[in-house]
């Protein structure tokens, strides 16, 4: 009966204006709720079902028959769904303001705190600080607003704390430990210093990380100092574009580039986009002795440059000077005063190798029974009956020269004639695997150019037909009558002594440096005993009480740059030599039965026949002597 009252007092068309009425008066009565307003932020889906939850309220509760009915009813439900969507919309963008307003506020204050009276405090910070300052008090102020943003509401406040204690560790972490962390090691690239190594010459013989990390400064200057000068290039071009009728202002700007021009071209120019920080020292240090030996030409060079700056200044431009080919070569020969890569081995005096600094060396010391004389004449005729012994099956010795030379001075210039030999040892099975298989055909040619002053011996191995510069090895040799006491036998600088490493060879010792293939009973020293000298057995501290004695002092330097093989056949040749010298020296002593007697005239009577008969040899038959695995 309620039903049919409520029906006859109310129409159809009252309700949806008593529906939207009702809704309006609910959101006009929430939104001027500040507080509710704070409780709502971006994507709290929480919320908004509570709010379509009031509005159910809402509806249910309404007194008008109309909704009952189920046309008016689906009616309602979409007004409703498309009033819900407005007003959710309108609270997201309220709630983007509201984000935006406290970040405005928080970098206000920030501001405020950073200038105060007009003043940047952090004028006078690095650019770094300064934004670092500057952002940590964003933050603070930022913290700031939410707190008072969170008074007198739970939920709120509680977000806020827990926010806080996430944030408070990190924070902590970056201000504490990282930001100064980065202020002692990190700096921008254009001012970078890497720390551990300033400088190639403080670097250790093969400490290559240091090695490494010299290069990458040397990159990062490189780098730098390329921009600078595209810089100033710039700044030429457009002085020269602006001012084109009066070029006087231009001196300036032209003199700075000009200058730093100069300074590139001394550090960085002719080495090529392959050359390391190493091979600029090198190129440095032959400038530098180049230029004390030259004084006449440099005060000539000062000179011109001095009157090119001054007619520069006064507005006369000679851009035909700038010539740094013309400028910087020798006017006596037209050639670079120094050397920067190693094109050919040293027969004009006695300059070292240009890159010899740089290598690892070793210093073997190899003690023998026998008279710095006798040794001469029995490693003569060792090395022509080991040539014999490694040629067959087209590989092993072939002798290309074998003549006395004169005035070519050695160690210091305190030998300087003797008997020079041109070879070429074909060494295809003489070499890791490795390498054989991916090496080039002709590459395995090695020429040694010796120059035997006896006693002192200068051995130059290289593979000109392939590896060119890349490829090196040096084995300075000088014989003393000595048990390898004497502590500088090659005269060597104290940065040399510091680099070099002492390696003492018992040819006794069948151990330590051999294979099993190369011992053999015949030449054993610990069982051998000569028949002619009565020499022998070598036993235990045989070194100390055998006479006469004599110490064969071989330095050896090995270069081999080649991209991923460089330090593996460096060290497999450091391995290699201590082996070759031992059994060498084995077999001078086990044969001095066979050479003792002989004259230096039998020797080189020998020479020449053993010259042709490994000719011969080298053509025919198989493969012979050492191999490698």
């Amino acid at each position: 009966m309620s039903h049919q009252r409520r029906g006859k007092t109310k129409n159809s068309s009252e309700a949806p204006y008593k529906y939207t009425q009702y809704l309006t008066n609910y959101c006009q009565k929430f939104s001027k709720d500040n507080y509710n307003f704070n409780k709502i932020i971006m994507n709290d889906v929480d919320y908004v079902n509570k709010l379509c939850d009031n509005f159910s309220n809402i509806l249910n509760k309404t007194n008008y028959p109309i909704l009952t009915t189920k046309r008016m009813d689906k009616k309602n439900i979409k007004m409703s769904h498309i009033f819900i969507f407005i007003y959710t919309s309108f609270l997201s963008l309220h709630n983007i303001y509201n984000y935006l307003y406290i970040k405005l506020i928080s970098r206000s204050l920030s501001i405020n705190r950073i200038k105060s009276n007009g003043v940047d405090q952090t004028a006078n910070l690095p650019p770094i600080l300064r934004r670092r300052l500057q952002d940590r008090k964003e933050w603070e102020a930022y913290w700031k607003v939410r707190k008072m943003e969170a008074e007198g509401a739970p939920f709120i406040t509680l977000r806020y704390y827990v926010h806080r204690a996430f944030d408070f560790p990190a924070t902590f972490f970056r201000e504490k430990i990282v930001e100064p962390l980065h202020d002692k090691y990190k700096k921008p690239y254009y001012h970078r210093r890497l720390n551990r190594v300033p400088e190639i010459d403080q670097c250790g013989v093969n400490d290559m990380a240091c090695f490494f990390e010299a290069n990458e400064q040397y990159r990062l200057d490189k780098m730098v100092d390329g921009n600078i000068l595209d810089i100033l290039k710039q700044r030429i071009e457009r002085c020269f574009t602006y001012n084109e009728n009066n070029l006087n202002k231009c001196a300036n700007v032209l003199e700075d580039f000009e200058e730093a021009e100069l300074n590139f071209f001394i550090k960085y120019g002719e080495l090529g986009s392959e050359a390391d920080c190493r091979d600029v020292y090198m190129k440095q240090k032959h400038r530098m002795i180049w230029e004390r030996r030259h004084p006449e030409i440099m005060e000539e060079r000062e000179r011109l440059y001095k009157e090119h700056k001054e007619q520069l200044k006064a507005g006369k431009f000679d851009y035909s000077f700038w010539k740094k080919g013309m400028f910087f070569q020798d006017k006596k020969n037209h050639e670079p005063p120094y050397e920067f890569f190693l094109s050919k081995s040293t027969l004009e005096d006695d300059k070292p190798l240009s890159k010899d600094w740089k290598y690892y060396k070793k210093e073997y010391r190899v003690v023998l029974p026998m008279t710095v004389d006798e040794y001469q004449v029995g490693q003569l005729w060792s090395v022509a009956e080991a040539s014999k012994a490694e040629t067959g099956g087209g590989e092993g010795v072939e002798v290309l020269k074998n003549e006395p030379f004169e005035d070519t001075p050695l160690l210091d210039g305190k030998f300087s004639s003797g008997q020079y030999t041109h070879k070429i040892y074909h060494l295809q099975s003489k070499v890791p695997t490795i390498i054989r298989k991916i090496a080039p055909k002709g590459s395995l040619a090695i020429h040694e150019e010796a120059w035997n002053a006896y006693p002192y011996c200068r051995t130059i191995l290289t593979n000109p037909d392939y590896m060119k510069e890349n490829f090196f090895v040096k084995v300075e040799t000088i014989h003393l009558p000595d048990n390898g006491t004497t502590e500088n036998a090659h005269g060597l600088s104290k940065e040399e002594l510091a680099k070099r490493e002492v390696v003492m060879i018992n040819i006794a010792n069948d151990n330590e440096f051999l294979n099993s293939a190369d011992i053999h009973d015949d030449t054993r020293p610990s069982i051998f005993k000569s028949s002619k000298t009565g020499r022998g057995p070598l036993l235990h501290g045989w070194q100390n009480n055998s006479q006469p004695i004599m110490c064969a002092y071989k330095l050896v330097t090995v270069y081999f740059k080649w991209f991923g093989l460089q330090k593996m056949v460096e060290s497999y040749s450091h391995t290699q030599y201590p082996r070759l010298f031992s059994k060498f020296h084995r077999e001078v002593f086990c044969w001095i039965d066979k050479w003792h007697g002989l004259t230096m005239v039998d020797i080189r009577r020998i020479e020449e026949e053993v010259q042709k008969e490994l000719e011969e040899q080298r053509k025919s038959g198989q493969v012979r002597g050492m191999l490698a695995g």
